[in-house]
């Protein structure tokens, strides 16, 4: 169960990046599967020895943020267990290192075929922060992995991580996502007050394009202050004309301070 902590902007900064192989714990726990089910064995508890950690779980966090998946694959068919075990410090999975990892299409491969071996429940898993993997791969603006995961289990879409604060849209409006948090905003059912959170990160981050948007659906909104008490033009003031991510009909009327940057 993910424990309950303080969340704001640095902390989903913090989340995009995963702990360094030399601080992952040295004792692991996690549910290791009957070796085979077809024995009909329960589930045991147990830690993975130093033995595991160096030479299995330290090797497996490297290919998960490489996208090596061949080499992951080899890892895992010999120890199935690892395929959805806490590999790294704060309960990281191989999931969540390879969504969150600001990769390419070796990463869309890789997740791609772990989830082939992964159940529908397993990408609900949660690190130590209450974040999914699907929350991670938000963060880190990878449209596609989250397309597949979606496609495996719609609901986590609305999983909210930071300790059950933040719903995946809003991490990707927090890094500046353009395009996934314009994605996750179509498919993300959102109360009063995420809405508002979310229309405030936007102006500040620079989404724009989405901010109008979020206006046009709730123009009955009243998105008068944030949290820090700072209305809409304090945030315009703050924020860079040149966004990449301003509204396309706006665009073309931009002025910049200084053509040649």
């Amino acid at each position: 169960m993910a424990q309950s902590i303080s969340y704001d902007e640095e902390a989903t900064n913090n989340a995009t990046g995963h702990a360094a192989t030399n601080s992952m714990a040295q004792s692991i726990s996690y549910d290791e599967e009957a070796t085979n089910n077809a024995t009909g064995h329960a589930n045991m508890n147990r830690e993975a020895t130093m033995d595991e950690y160096l030479n299995k779980c330290v090797p497996l966090y490297k290919h998960a943020l490489q996208g090596n998946w061949e080499e992951a694959k080899a890892i895992i068919v010999q120890d199935p267990w690892l395929k959805k075990a806490a590999i790294a410090k704060g309960s990281t999975t191989v999931l969540h290192v390879a969504a969150g990892a600001r990769g390419d299409k070796n990463h869309v491969h890789f997740v791609k075929q772990l989830m082939g071996k992964l159940s529908e429940d397993d990408l609900l898993s949660t690190d130590d922060n209450g974040n999914t993997a699907f929350c991670l791969a938000a963060a880190a603006g990878n449209e596609q992995v989250l397309r597949l995961m979606a496609a495996q289990n719609p609901e986590v879409v609305n999983v909210k991580g930071a300790g059950k604060t933040f719903p995946p849209v809003q991490f990707a409006a927090l890094q500046g996502r353009c395009d996934v948090a314009s994605y996750l905003y179509g498919s993300t059912p959102l109360n009063v007050i995420e809405l508002k959170r979310l229309f405030l990160t936007c102006i500040n981050t620079g989404l724009y394009g989405l901010a109008l948007k979020i206006l046009e659906d709730r123009s009955d909104f009243d998105f008068d202050k944030d949290e820090n008490g700072e209305s809409v033009l304090h945030l315009l003031a703050k924020s860079h004309l040149d966004s990449c991510c301003q509204s396309p009909q706006h665009q073309s009327s931009i002025i910049k301070i200084n053509p040649e940057i």
